[in-house]
């Protein structure tokens, strides 16, 4: 289980702050493990795997990005693009891991 940080109230992209809601109910609701709504992005508070959770984050924040840019796109297109983006930073973060990239080095 991964528990999405409380303390992650936004997120910058190209310059444009989103604001980052937690909320089960409304994602229960939509059936949904995270949203894109009304400019704001939704998740869970707690996801099965941090891979689930940066999977879920970065999708959403590629369906802010199409709204940000004011890129129309087919659903059924936009949906492919944002699930390929997901999946894609989940390989590289997983990538970045193993190869202890994500390590602070002191000098």
């Amino acid at each position: 289980m991964f528990r999405t940080p409380k303390n992650l109230k936004s997120v910058d992209i190209m310059g444009t702050k989103v604001t980052v809601k937690i909320d089960d109910r409304f994602c229960t609701e939509k059936d949904a493990l995270g949203l894109f709504a009304g400019g704001t992005i939704v998740l869970r508070s707690i996801y099965e795997s941090k891979d689930d959770y940066i999977d879920t984050l970065s999708h959403e924040c590629t369906h802010a990005l199409c709204w940000i840019i004011g890129l129309q796109l087919d659903d059924t297109v936009e949906e492919v693009i944002a699930n390929t983006v997901g999946q894609m930073v989940v390989n590289i973060v997983k990538s970045m891991c193993k190869a202890s990239l994500f390590i602070d080095t002191i000098e």
